[in-house]
């Protein structure tokens, strides 16, 4: 794939030119040598998803649940302990890559499980992996490579016993499954010091994190967190963060109502909305996170799993004692799956619980209800979709990732590269050696990389804009957010106009713009951070109108070049 940014500077050939020039200063520059070829490789492939949280957060449904399809183990002690990495394949095909450097391809689909979940008389073979890649036919696959990770934890601490504290474990209220969580642990062959160490590697490597809160920030949490952000919060902005508050179902029901209120009245993400809220209060998260939404995560998994046999059962609660007998029994959902018996209802214990297991019962009551109304299963499984917040997360994640994907891959691996030619540096130093040419070399050829991509800077402005450090208002935050591609990486989205538009109402927008911008360099009370924020935003307005005025025809949208523009 060819990215091209200013001066027509095509982004895959600089980064192999400079990976040939490391190339000859000796094993010293092996690993800036392999980043550079990796990172050309990555900008032709689909952007890098990382779901990322502690322990028993609800990564591995959140997976399932964007995916639509049950790919990661879950359950009490059903954990994954492996990297799992989900790509785009015509058919199912594993592929696992060994900490040595090897891989094997001689897997069939039917181990994925085996080869990431705790399994006691795997523990030696699961302790050499590294990663396992799952190539599937699903079509979000096409847009992101989506990562599930062991889970992150706070590993600075003295007293190897507090485990359960390290990876969240002791937050977990059901005894059993605390219990069935270590046990897992122990059986995976590996500490809580790898299995952090696995995810947070992960981190450097993703072009976007979806970070997964169980409900309320626990204080473990808040430890885990507190380290996310310091090991990793050189990079992490809400360019590339969310979070995810990932088990609302447990909102519902609601305690507090009166019994002859309709259960189906209380809305458990309107709850996580407030919590949301709540976390984004806190100024590291607020610095770090774009938003925190709010996912009903075993309803958005369960909708489109639900079998046929699961349906006979809901209609089975539904003919029994009527809709609403069913969702007064959900209300007490520990009596719903245990009870031998029930009044109002037929259905076996072993069929409640199941349904409670699979769906929640907020999910169990809400199905009731709309099989009451006469829907059929497949419309029952899209309402359930739409009250999970799938699609609003699939739809801002692709809106505000993949409006920018080339921009953030480009981005990331520049960041490396800085990184590990300042590594190299500081070992001379500490050598009393003399740098390597071919560090220096490459290290001016990355510089003038990033000044030919234009685009790198409106990242460097919203990054800038989201850690608190420009005085914006409400309107200048809207543009800013709009020029840099938030709404569509397209001309006439970057200028707030209809995708239809003519290449001369784009230019035309982009005038408006640009005088605008150009007024505000002028205004004695703007600071200094303000007056370049007002001159990079209208930069970016002159290379949109630029283009505008000499283009009449459409061509692919490409986030670092000057945005294409529709037919006059």
């Amino acid at each position: 794939m060819e990215v091209r940014g200013g001066a027509g500077v095509d982004v895959g050939d600089v980064l192999a030119s400079c990976a040939d020039v490391a190339a000859r200063g000796g094993e010293q520059l092996a690993p800036l040598v392999r980043m550079l070829r990796g990172g050309g490789a990555r900008l032709g492939e689909p952007m890098r998803l990382a779901v990322v949280g502690q322990i028993k957060r609800g990564k591995s449904t959140l997976v399932n649940a964007l995916l639509g399809e049950e790919v990661s183990a879950t359950g009490r002690a059903e954990l994954t302990f492996t990297v799992s990495e989900f790509r785009y394949a015509d058919t199912p095909q594993i592929v696992v890559h060994y900490k040595d450097g090897t891989e094997s391809v001689g897997f069939a689909p039917e181990q994925f499980h085996e080869l990431t979940t705790r399994d006691s008389s795997r523990a030696d073979h699961l302790r050499l992996i590294r990663k396992v890649e799952f190539g599937i036919p699903n079509s979000l696959l096409h847009s992101f490579h989506l990562v599930d990770t062991p889970g992150l934890g706070s590993v600075h601490v003295t007293d190897a016993a507090n485990t359960r504290d390290i990876l969240g474990i002791g937050d977990i209220a059901d005894g059993s499954e605390r219990y069935a969580l270590e046990q897992a642990l122990a059986a995976s062959g590996r500490d809580a010091a790898a299995v952090h160490h696995d995810s947070a590697a992960e981190l450097d490597q993703a072009d976007a994190v979806l970070y997964l809160f169980s409900r309320a920030l626990h204080q473990s949490d808040h430890a885990a967190l507190s380290q996310f952000i310091g090991t990793a919060g050189t990079s992490l902005t809400p360019l590339k963060a969310f979070g995810v508050l990932s088990r609302c179902d447990q909102y519902w029901p609601d305690r507090t109502a009166a019994r002859d209120a309709d259960p189906l009245d209380h809305d458990p993400l309107a709850v996580g909305d407030q919590l949301a809220r709540r976390l984004l209060d806190w100024a590291p998260a607020a610095r770090t996170f774009y938003t925190v939404l709010p996912i009903a995560g075993l309803v958005a998994a369960g909708a489109t799993q639900l079998g046929e046999h699961e349906f006979e059962w809901l209609a089975d609660l539904v003919r029994a004692g009527g809709a609403a007998t069913a969702i007064r029994r959900l209300r007490d959902p520990a009596r719903f799956a245990t009870k031998e018996q029930l009044p109002g209802v037929r259905l076996p214990v072993a069929q409640r619980r199941a349904l409670v297991v699979r769906i929640g019962a907020w999910g169990t009551a809400l199905a009731c209800r709309y099989l009451d109304d006469g829907l059929d299963p497949a419309q029952v499984r899209q309402r359930l979709l739409d009250h999970s917040g799938i699609p609003r997360l699939r739809s801002l994640v692709i809106r505000h990732f993949g409006n920018r994907s080339t921009l953030l891959k480009v981005d990331g691996v520049l960041q490396r590269a800085r990184a590990e030619v300042f590594a190299l540096r500081l070992a001379a130093q500490r050598a009393g050696l003399p740098v390597a040419p071919e560090v220096d070399h490459v290290a001016a050829r990355l510089e003038m990389l990033h000044d030919a991509l234009p685009g790198l800077a409106e990242l460097r402005t919203l990054r800038r804009h989201y850690t608190g450090e420009l005085g914006l208002d409400e309107s200048e935050v809207a543009t800013l957010l709009q020029v840099t591609g938030e709404h569509g990486p397209d001309a006439a989205s970057r200028v707030g106009l209809a995708a239809d538009a003519s290449a001369a109402q784009i230019a035309q927008a982009a005038r408006a713009a640009i005088g605008w911008w150009a007024g505000q360099l002028q205004d004695p009370m703007r600071d200094a951070a303000e007056v370049a924020v007002a001159r990079q935003l209208m930069r970016s307005f002159e290379r949109i109108e630029a283009e505008a005025t000499t283009s009449d025809t459409p061509s692919e949208s490409d986030d670092l070049e000057a945005p294409s523009c529709a037919r006059p």
